[in-house]
């Protein structure tokens, strides 16, 4: 059948047909060319936002790289300006030190030194005696004689020049430094007494003691149940005279050996409570600083298991009836 000989019905249905698959087509055709359009802006807007990221990262890197090298140069300068400012007062105390200079004659010995370094310590003897308050005579040599012994009056000058570390520079020997304490204590020197003092007599730490003692128990009944406690034992001979004890703690220990001494030590604050001394082993108190310790609960101490004769016993702890009789067996000691 022709064109012509179909109806216009039929040719109407097939002309549309037509165009709705041709505007189909077109849609579809359309459709993807704007999907690749879109695909093409999507990809060209990551590669734009990854070129910003990437600009932004280096920037800051840059940013960051500068503030790095101007704090630098800024510490440099702060260094550089430290080190002028202590150089210089580095030499204006040299200046300072050379435009005062002493000398001394110290029994004998002589030493040059400064205005400035007797009076560093400003209550000292020296301090006061070279204050310019006072008229001070010289010998032949112009120096200012001191009737000391002068042999150690080095130790002395370079603790007024500098009293850090000293006591890596002070004499060894007991004889020596019983000698410089007591131009120290002459010079009115605390700071350095107490130096001198603390190499004399060695500082004991509680791990020091604490390896001297075995570790022992022992039962006890409360409210008719046996319980265990851990208790310490000295049961070797324990030197610890002139020695710096002070604070530690001796408590819940017993002394059951010949030997045990703390002659002139420090023991000042220890806590020797509930100990036990035995008269067979006298533990030796005597001349030591007991100030404060505790001796409460303690047993033997009235029936001669601990010789205080000469100890210091200021605000020293006892039971108040131990405490009766030591005072009155101390009394009767001294007589």
């Amino acid at each position: 059948m022709t064109t012509l000989e179909r109806g216009p019905s039929e040719v109407d249905c097939t002309w549309e047909a037509n165009v709705v698959e041709e505007l189909d087509t077109l849609t579809q055709t359309s459709k993807t060319k704007f999907q690749e359009f879109a695909d093409e802006i999507n990809q060209r807007a990551k590669a734009v936002m990854a070129a910003e990221a990437k600009l932004r990262e280096e920037t800051e890197r840059q940013h960051k790289e500068i503030e790095e090298k101007k704090l630098k140069v800024e510490t440099d300068m702060q260094t550089g300006r430290q080190q002028w400012e202590d150089e210089k007062k580095s030499m204006e105390h040299i200046q300072k030190f050379q435009s005062s200079l002493v000398k001394l004659n110290v029994g004998g010995h002589k030493y040059t030194t400064s205005l400035t370094t007797l009076r560093s310590q400003p209550d000292s003897m020296l301090a006061a005696m070279f204050s310019g308050r006072h008229q001070l005579s010289t010998d032949e040599d112009g120096a200012y004689f001191i009737d000391r012994d002068g042999t150690h009056y080095r130790h002395i000058l370079n603790y007024l020049r500098d009293d850090t570390h000293v006591e890596e520079t002070l004499p060894q020997t007991k004889r020596e430094q019983i000698e410089l304490l007591k131009e120290a204590q002459y010079c009115q020197l605390n700071k350095l007494e107490t130096i001198i003092k603390e190499i004399m007599v060695p500082r004991f730490t509680q791990e020091q003691l604490n390896l001297c003692f075995t570790q022992n128990y022992r039962s006890f009944r409360d409210e008719n149940t046996i319980l265990m406690e851990t208790i310490k034992e000295v049961s070797n001979p324990l030197s610890q005279d002139e020695r710096d004890l002070s604070g530690l703690v001796f408590s819940k220990t017993s002394f059951l050996c010949a030997g045990i001494s703390f002659r002139r030590s420090c023991l000042r604050e220890a806590n020797f409570s509930e100990c036990c001394f035995y008269p067979a082993y006298p533990v030796d108190f005597s001349d030591a600083d007991l100030s404060g310790a505790d001796f409460r609960r303690c047993g033997g101490l009235t029936s001669g298991g601990a010789n205080f004769k000469g100890a210091i016993l200021d605000e020293a702890k006892f039971d108040h009836s131990v405490k009766r009789q030591l005072l009155a067996k101390l009394q009767s000691d001294n007589k």
